[in-house]
């Protein structure tokens, strides 16, 4: 058989028209996932290039003013990194973070209203520095809604992310647990147990980690201080993730203990602290932080907050406060120089006044006139910035109490060493989550003083996702 030119050509046309007709269909089949996965993947790859460099403005620069960890009040640009210390945070800014936390939910205590739970004086001494809620942490108070803490939307304007949300997290690498001291007659013994953070069961724990203890045991006779001893040692983590310490020092359940364990491993790592715990507050002590180079430290007689201690449960009665308060407070830098002692009288009944005053002014007041007619059941004390470590030293003056109350107590308050003593082991969180929204990551390690944290942010769009 002859084939002719039009012949064939015609064949071929058919089996290339029903190829192409094939190749359509499955085009068409294919097409809408394609697109949308290609477009998912163009403005998501938008998204974490954005949050990258949010992250990266964030932790490589200061903010302005530089000191605005202290007061928010006047923040114009938002950064927490040390100044000239990129993925080195400051840790003033870190605890403002985390006092905007407590005032949003995210703390571990109970919150206590100011209207008709505190005396008027004191009442007005919070309401002037803008403070309207308070943060109950065994003895300590942490204000809230107040101007100094940093605000999300203003912080939100700051980094240019109008139509954005974010979440930033920090937390640490580490999870740090001292236990509860126990020994005998000639020594004490220390239990710190290293964990990955946010992770359980046997794969969690980090062997073979050095752990490094500073201690301070004050030993009491009487009605005072008898003893305080300070140390270090070391040891290291068993297969388990548990170091076991032995200070050559007798344990006694009257002592007042605070340890400072640091856990590192291959350059990383973190503190875990514990502190005698109080058995119903003597004393509550609350930092402001007012100005760029001091800090408040007000000393407030429990009576003050009487209802709010009974509401959030950390006292069962009123009776279980002190019916007067002797004060001794020293603080110390972190080099172990000592600045500044003070000692004082608070009093809590009805004809104390709650407005505070300096400390200072107190013990003079006291010092020349006795305590007599200097009834105050408040004060403050201003301290410098730098890292401190304070030592409050609380006796009850009256003997004549419950059982239930303590004769004395120590406070242990270090400000500005490590934001891991307001941890408690867990996680920094600032910002706002939205549900079912475009979302871009990004992560980064930094450093917290020598702790190593875990710093992300989560971006969230609200806008059209998919708009060109």
């Amino acid at each position: 058989m002859v084939r002719h030119k039009g012949q064939t050509t015609a064949i071929e046309t058919a089996v290339a028209i029903a190829v192409i007709l094939v190749g359509v269909y499955a085009l068409l089949e294919i097409i809408p996932q394609y697109s949308h996965v290609t477009g998912t993947q163009v403005n998501t790859f938008q998204l974490e290039e954005t949050a990258q460099e949010v992250l990266q403005e964030i932790l490589t620069t200061p903010g302005y003013p530089i000191n605005w960890g202290l007061n928010a009040s006047s923040l114009s640009a938002f950064g927490l990194a040390e100044p000239g210390e990129p993925y080195v945070l400051d840790p003033f800014k870190v605890i403002n973070l985390i006092y905007w936390g407590y005032s949003n939910g995210y703390g571990n205590g109970a919150y206590c209203s100011l209207n008709k739970t505190v005396s008027n004086g004191f009442e007005t001494y919070l309401n002037e520095s803008g403070i309207n809620t308070l943060q109950l942490d065994n003895f300590l108070l942490v204000p809230g809604g107040s101007k100094w803490i940093v605000s999300y939307e203003e912080v939100k304007t700051l980094l240019g992310l109008n139509g954005y949300d974010f979440m930033l997290t920090i937390e640490p690498l580490f999870n740090v647990t001292v236990l509860p001291p126990r020994g005998n007659s000639s020594s004490t013994v220390v239990i710190v147990e290293v964990t990955r953070f946010g992770e359980s069961g046997s794969d969690s724990a980090v062997i073979n980690a050095t752990v490094s203890l500073q201690y301070l045991i004050a030993t009491t006779s009487g009605n005072g201080i008898n003893e305080v001893i300070q140390g270090d040692a070391a040891a290291s983590t068993n297969a388990s993730g548990y170091a076991k310490i032995t200070i050559n020092a007798p344990y006694s359940s009257n002592n007042f203990y605070y340890f400072d364990a640091f856990a590192s491993l291959d350059g990383y790592g973190d503190h875990g602290y514990y502190t005698t715990a109080a058995q119903a507050p003597l004393l509550m002590a609350m930092i402001l932080p007012f100005t760029s180079s001091y800090n408040n430290i007000t000393f407030i007689d429990p009576h003050l907050l009487t209802n709010c201690l009974l509401n959030s449960g950390e006292i069962s009665n009123p009776g279980q406060s002190a019916l007067g308060l002797r004060i001794a407070a020293v603080y110390k830098s972190i080099y172990g120089y000592t600045f500044n002692s003070i000692n004082f009288t608070l009093n809590p009944g009805k004809g104390s006044k709650s407005y505070p005053i300096p400390c200072t002014v107190l013990q003079s007041l006291q010092s020349s006139h006795g305590n007599g007619g200097q009834k105050y059941s408040a004060c403050y004390w201003s301290l410098p910035t730098t890292p401190l470590f304070l030592v409050v030293s609380v006796y009850r003056n009256s003997n004549g109490q419950s059982g239930s109350v303590p004769l004395h107590e120590i406070l242990l308050i270090p400000y500005g060493i490590s934001p891991q003593y307001y941890l408690s082991n867990r996680e920094i969180v600032f910002g706002k989550s939205v549900s079912n929204a475009p979302t871009g990551t990004a992560s980064s390690l930094v450093q917290i003083g020598d702790s190593t944290y875990t710093a992300k942010i989560v971006l969230y769009y609200d806008g059209d996702f998919l708009a060109g």
